[in-house]
């Protein structure tokens, strides 16, 4: 079957340029090193850089080809590699009119769907699609750590590309690539002047210690990273219901690095009540996963946050960054002591106590209480 292409002329006419061009690939029409005047790039009209060429496919497929000139029995691009296109697409070319020669292709590969078969993605039938970024580059996640093959084609064909070198090749053999911490992210980034795919495992943002605290009359969150890879920065959102976020501020990632890394941002207006705070952690492609959500009571700037209240298994109680040792006391409403114990973190078991209403009572170092508040056990 023929098919009428177009391709565009990127920069300067081929008017100037003495030697002829014919569009080269695999069909019988335009083969390898053809001289076809069907497969010649002529300028249609004159001088308005369009050129149109007749070229064998089917209708849907995908075809790799090269540009040809009998000067020299040129192709390019050079080496192994080809550029590609399908029969919807068109095609702009780069030409260096001092030299006749043609230095970049922007062919249609960004325009597709790219699948990972293989036992990276559950087995060779694989045709989900790769996540797409921007920029040509496409990932999938990869749960568990080991060692797989794969190999990335455009879905629904088997034009891949090599390992070794970037080429596209149909006949490439499998990738192999090892990630070794879990729900890394394996990424193919696809160059449109060189024809080249390349590859990366990005490590996941790796986040430890995600607390937060009442400091005086402010929240003060803290959050650590062990490992960053192509982190752009981190949303802190804030809701005072768990389920209805609103972004408070935007604090930027160092990017990539493979040693801890400390953040902190301080809520200046927290909510009386409790305020729930959560990480939107976005990277450079604009991928994005949130964090645990870390909670704290604020009852108007006392030392002492005590939550949930009514409470069944465990009570949270944070203190003031100025109290720097403090004793939890919990009575029952006769005044008989029930439970006694310096408080080590900010979580209290208090499951063994019976259902019924209670005081809890805060000292600090010196013995002074800092406060007394009720408590109902579920």
């Amino acid at each position: 079957m023929k098919k009428l292409f177009t391709f565009v002329l990127l920069a300067f006419s081929l008017s100037v340029i003495a030697q002829p061009f014919y569009v080269s690939n695999a069909s019988a029409a335009c083969p390898w090193g053809n001289t076809n005047p069907a497969c010649q790039l002529i300028e249609n009209p004159v001088g308005s850089g369009i050129y149109t060429v007749v070229a064998a496919a089917t209708t849907g497929s995908q075809v790799e080809f090269k540009i040809f000139t009998p000067t020299g029995g040129l192709y390019y691009p050079s080496g192994s590699n080809a550029w590609f296109y399908s029969t919807s697409g068109t095609i702009g070319f780069g030409i260096n009119t001092g030299l006749g020669n043609i230095v970049s292709a922007v062919d249609n590969v960004g325009s597709l769907s790219i699948c990972a078969p293989g036992p990276l993605t559950g087995g060779w039938t694989n045709t989900n699609a790769m996540t797409q970024g921007p920029t040509n580059t496409w990932c999938v996640t990869v749960a568990t750590p080991g060692t797989y093959e794969w190999k990335p084609t455009p879905c629904g064909s088997w034009n891949s590309w090599n390992f070794s070198n970037g080429e596209r090749n149909v006949n490439a053999g499998n990738w192999t690539v090892t990630t070794t911490v879990a729900n890394s992210k394996v990424c193919v980034t696809y160059d449109p002047s060189t024809g080249l795919m390349t590859n990366q495992v990005v490590l996941p943002l790796h986040i430890t210690n995600f607390s937060v605290k009442n400091d005086k009359n402010t929240n003060k969150l803290d959050w650590t990273t062990e490992t960053e890879s192509n982190a752009s920065h981190f949303e802190v959102e804030k809701s005072t219901n768990g389920t209805a976020w609103s972004k408070m501020k935007e604090v930027k990632a160092v990017g990539n690095s493979v040693r801890r890394q400390d953040y902190n941002f301080t809520d200046e207006t927290p909510n009386k009540g409790i305020n729930y705070y959560r990480l939107k952690m976005v990277d450079r492609d604009g991928s994005f996963e949130y964090s645990k959500v870390v909670s704290a009571n604020f009852n108007g700037g006392g030392k002492v946050n005590i939550f949930p209240n009514p409470a069944q298994d465990v009570l949270t109680i944070t203190v003031s960054n100025d109290v720097k040792e403090a004793t939890v006391e919990i009575f029952n409403i006769n005044g008989q002591a029930q439970m006694r114990n310096i408080l080590n973190g900010n979580q209290l078991n208090i499951s063994e106590l019976s259902a019924g209403l209670y005081f809890v009572q805060i000292s600090d170092e010196n013995g002074q209480v800092i406060s007394r508040e009720k408590l109902m056990k579920k």
